[in-house]
């Protein structure tokens, strides 16, 4: 039953409605109800969706050409429908009305399948991925029925992957899975990317509890054994959060409905002298279910960086040089247990806790040269440094859910609890070179750094929903959110030009918000291959924001955010959907605090907490034609920004940049979406995608000569499949093109990965080889260009590297299917 939830549409999600309702939104509002009023004549018809599969030979995926695909509805075991499968083993059966069915396929010399049971909804295809026939004829149990399913349901906001259908996720890590879905991109330091955007993380429907060096070893270490399906929402419905700007990547973890134990244990280590190790288990005894998971990672890390900045206010001009090493040394851990009771069909209830956290020590030495016009040092010094520091995070969650009756009216409640203190000690001490002068620009002989941040978040969400009718269905919520983020830092000067018998500064920075959010969904199926959803957000926010000398500075603002989503199902599984949406971008504490975080004299790096909110209007089509030799999608986008914030770099008379962040009125961007799938390609699977768009910036409330215009592009290619037995392989290579920035450019980024994953013990032993950087391409370099500065900044790591790891699973096996 955990594999027919997976592949369910979106529309329906089991782990909740969450932003499976459908929004409704001012602008679409009196649309939508002109089409819930105007197909009051196929409200009485039964709503219909569609069943899509292939069949193929057990033996080396060869289609099975004019299979027959009867549907036989559940209660009775009446044949409702019938099909063939196509030249190419593809089959497809619509105009089916909402209820469970199973399958029933057959073909001369094959024997017949029948499948476990399973749901149709309203306007949504139900992808059953490859179906194996083996050669003999014979019929099976369904229990015993071997599935080998793509695993892919296409709903109205999303698109999900189910992880029993990802050959490169079976026994592997996050990671893993992710680097396998089209178009999705995450690097070694836990950045997501999908289509250039940088898309929020979920975990179950909720904002991941973790960051940093947590969410690192989330990606590499957590077992793909314990997730169900990812869903990629790439336009989120008003049902959704309203913040950020990227889309959604939603992990949706199993329920541990197996009867019995589970689990698999693992450990790995690198050739750049970093390991881990772990476990994770889940036991079911009656309506009761237990699983948790146990990580610690120890992990090294070494990086240089360059920096030339040039002065050219000054007369004549000026040049420091900068050349950075650092090496640090990481220990992290991370605990999380789960346990639910579902005492019957109707209600669950669960409690879920996780802590992490980790311990960090760094060194490091800054050189700084100054140079004049000719480039000849006049002074350079080296500023050693060494640091340690704890991050530690608790995360709490409770729910409950009932229905009244199964599959039509739900609601739930869940109470977040969080906490994540971060606390660091840092010495920076300079050696100078006795025979150069100009000893007036050296920092601080000694400079003592301590710091120490903490947040806390209160969360309560509240969800409804209900059918209207066989056609329509209706959803509520409302979220309560308080946060509060507080930052505390200590500098002790030591030996300063200014002050040589020593000062010591304190600064502090706080702020403290509270969310009200309320929103309203509505989806209709006009016609049978066609489903509208709208919605609005309504959310007020009151805000303030604490400074250690001075009075805070308080506010509030509403903010209402409509979405409207239509897809049109067309024949042979092809597909389009239109999406609009506002959305909202919050500056973090990071980009708000003012307290300057540099020891340098020439240089000050702070927040601005004057940044305003960025909000986004987004328009997208996607559309998505498969055939015999793979998927091909086409995804059009127009965008326009409003407040969008940049770093920005200055230079005063006397030669000191700052480094702060404004607003810059606002963008207007045109893109396209280019992205090519296959499966079954001589055992191999993939996607290609190609990702372009040109950007308009006007800056004329901050200076004009901010604006104008960039075209930026990316290209991202992932491959898995079968090299032979049980060997299989993975590469992931991305490409992103040079791009304009507000004050210069980003140089290009490459990256190209390699894996070879081994499976051993029927299953049960999987040894995973993996090639970081192997053509040692990884690099980033940026450069600033203004009227009165010009930088050039260039920085490398240790990110070409051999990571192997090996994996045990204990109680059930994985692949196979059921």
């Amino acid at each position: 039953m955990e594999r027919q939830r997976a592949a369910r549409s979106c529309m329906d999600n089991e782990e909740g409605p969450v932003g499976n309702a459908l929004s409704v939104g001012t602008t679409g509002l009196s649309v939508l109800l002109a089409c819930v009023l105007g197909t009051g004549g196929l409200a009485g018809q039964a709503a219909s969706g569609a069943v899509t599969g292939r069949v193929v030979h057990m033996d080396g995926g060869v289609p099975v050409s004019a299979a027959e695909v009867v549907l036989r509805r559940v209660a009775d075991s009446t044949a409702v429908a019938r099909a063939h499968a196509s030249f190419d083993g593809r089959f497809r059966v619509a105009g089916v009305r909402v209820g469970k069915y199973v399958l029933e396929i057959s073909s001369l010399g094959h024997g017949t399948r029948t499948t476990e049971p399973f749901e149709v909804e309203v306007g949504i295809i139900y992808d059953f991925g490859r179906v194996e026939m083996s050669v003999e004829a014979l019929t099976l149990d369904p229990i015993h029925l071997v599935v080998a399913r793509e695993g892919v349901s296409r709903g109205l906001d999303r698109t999900s992957y189910l992880l029993a259908g990802l050959s490169a996720a079976q026994g592997g890590s996050i990671a893993d899975a992710l680097r396998a879905l089209p178009g999705l991109y995450v690097d070694f330091d836990g950045n997501l990317e999908i289509r250039g955007e940088r898309p929020a993380l979920w975990i179950n429907g909720r904002p991941a509890p973790i960051a940093g060096e947590a969410l690192v070893q989330f990606f590499e270490q957590f077992p793909t054994a314990l997730v169900d399906r990812i869903e990629v929402i790439d336009h989120p419905s008003s049902a959704l959060d309203a913040e950020g700007t990227g889309g959604i990547v939603n992990i949706v973890l199993h329920e541990g409905t197996d009867l019995g134990f589970s689990g698999s244990v693992f450990t790995n280590v690198d050739s750049g002298g970093s390991t881990g190790a772990g476990g994770q288990g889940t036991l079911q005894r009656g309506d009761w279910v237990w699983d948790g998971s146990l990580s610690v990672r120890r992990r090294d890390s070494e990086t240089e960086a360059f920096n030339l900045r040039q002065n050219l206010r000054a007369e004549p001009t000026e040049f420091i040089e900068r050349g950075t090493w650092n090496a640090s040394e990481t220990l992290a851990g991370d605990l999380s247990l789960r346990t639910t009771y579902s005492p019957g069909d109707r209600a669950r209830l669960w409690i879920r806790a996780n802590h992490s956290g980790h311990d960090r020590e760094q060194e490091g030495i800054i050189t700084t040269t100054h140079m004049g016009e000719a480039r000849n040092p006049f002074l350079r010094f080296g500023r050693t440094n060494r640091s340690d520091g704890a991050a530690r995070s608790l995360d709490l969650r409770t729910g409950f859910e009932w229905r009244w009756e199964p599959r039509r009216h739900f609601a739930d409640l869940e109470l977040r609890i969080t906490r994540r203190t971060d606390r660091g000690e840092r010495r920076e001490e300079i050696e100078a070179d006795a025979d150069l002068d100009h000893v007036d620009l050296l920092p601080a002989e000694l400079t003592l750094h301590d710091r120490e941040d903490s947040e806390r978040e209160l969360r309560l969400d509240l969800r409804y929903r209900r059918p209207m009718g066989d056609r329509a269905s209706l959803s509520t919520g409302y979220s309560l959110l308080n946060q509060s983020t507080s930052n505390e830092q200590t500098f002790t000067d030591l030996g300063s030009a200014e002050h040589p018998e020593g000062q010591t500064t304190i600064h502090g920075f706080g702020r403290t918000q509270t969310l009200n959010a309320a929103y309203v969904t509505l989806d209709q199926a006009v016609a049978d291959q066609v489903v509208i959803q709208g919605g609005l957000r309504a959310e007020h926010v009151d805000w303030r924001l604490d400074f250690h000398t001075g009075r805070p500075v308080r506010g509030h603002y509403l903010d209402a955010f409509p979405s409207v989503n239509l897809s049109w199902n067309l024949s042979g599984a092809r597909r389009v959907r239109l999406s609009y949406s506002r959305r909202l971008a919050r500056p973090p504490v990071s980009v708000l605090d003012p307290t300057d975080r540099s020891t340098d004299p020439l240089e000050r790096v702070a927040g601005n907490p004057a940044i305003q909110p960025s909000y986004t209007h987004r328009v997208q089509l996607d559309a998505s034609w498969p055939g015999g030799l793979g998927t091909i999608s086409v995804v059009p986008y127009l965008s326009r920004s409003a407040n969008g914030w940049e770093r920005i770099v200055t230079l005063d008379d006397e030669g000191i940049s700052t480094r702060t962040w404004d607003n810059v009125s606002s963008e207007s961007t045109a893109g396209l979406s280019v992205g090519y799938s296959f499966q079954d390609l001589r055992g191999w699977q993939g996607s290609a995608n190609l990702t372009g768009g040109r950007t308009h910036r006007n800056a004329g409330d901050l200076s004009q000569r901010f604006s104008g215009s960039r075209t930026d592009w990316s290209a991202l290619l992932n491959l898995d499949g079968q090299i032979h037995g049980g060997l299989t392989g993975q590469a992931s290579l991305r490409y992103r093109a040079a791009v304009r920035t507000i004050q210069g450019r980003n140089g290009s980024q490459a990256s190209a990965d390699i894996s070879f994953r081994q499976r051993l013990m029927e299953n049960r032993l999987s040894v995973h080889l993996v090639l970081r950087d192997p053509f040692a391409v990884r690099r980033s370099a940026r450069e600033v260009r203004d009227a009165d500065v010009w930088e050039v900044h260039r920085s490398t790591g240790n990110a070409r590297e051999a990571q192997l790891s090996v994996t045990y699973a204990l109680g059930r096996r994985w692949g196979g299917g059921r």
